[in-house]
């Protein structure tokens, strides 16, 4: 084999393997912003690049990038936690998990990944009584998203094959 032959398949090898990598940022719902530095200047952010306001894994297990935000209303009246699941053709579908009238709680919410295993659920930790529904443990087949309250009470994020959509399950008081 020449070496352009050589070169041509490496090529396409090397953008086979690139493609889930290089998908273009999803746009963001109509009405909605990211924080700025100002309103997400609180110490605690420091500790991850990201400040707590983004994060990407394989959430539906496709082989695709999937992405989580935090956002806020255009007029200031709410913060949302989105999910952006990788489509086909370098689309996404949005799922707003969460939404807070009050904006201010940007400066206490955050989001990071959680990597796939068996975790013990918030009435699994005794907290409180499990419900009809609820179960002591949860295994994570996919990454998840950890939607918490600095200092305080979290959530997992994480999406159920059967529906295709996510469901989300208390994890701390």
């Amino acid at each position: 084999m020449n070496n352009s032959i050589k070169f041509a398949v490496l090529c396409i090898f090397a953008l086979v393997i690139l493609m889930p990598c290089l998908a273009e940022e999803p746009p963001l719902p109509h009405g909605w912003r990211t924080p700025t530095s100002a309103e997400t200047k609180d110490e605690w952010r420091n500790e991850d690049a990201d400040r707590y306001l983004i994060v990407r894994a394989d959430f539906n297990g496709d082989g695709v990038m999937d992405q989580a935000r935090m956002l806020l209303r255009d007029l200031g009246t709410g913060l949302g936690l989105f999910a952006f699941v990788s489509q086909k053709y370098g689309t996404f579908k949005t799922y707003l998990l969460d939404e807070k009238e009050n904006a201010a709680y940007i400066e206490v919410m955050g989001i990071n990944t959680v990597p796939p295993g068996l975790y013990k659920t918030a009435c699994g930790k005794g907290y409180f009584d499990c419900s009809e529904g609820e179960t002591p443990e949860i295994l994570l087949r996919h990454p998840a998203i950890d939607y918490f309250k600095e200092g305080s009470a979290n959530s997992y994020f994480y999406w159920d094959e059967a529906t295709e959509a996510f469901k989300i399950v208390g994890i701390g008081d």
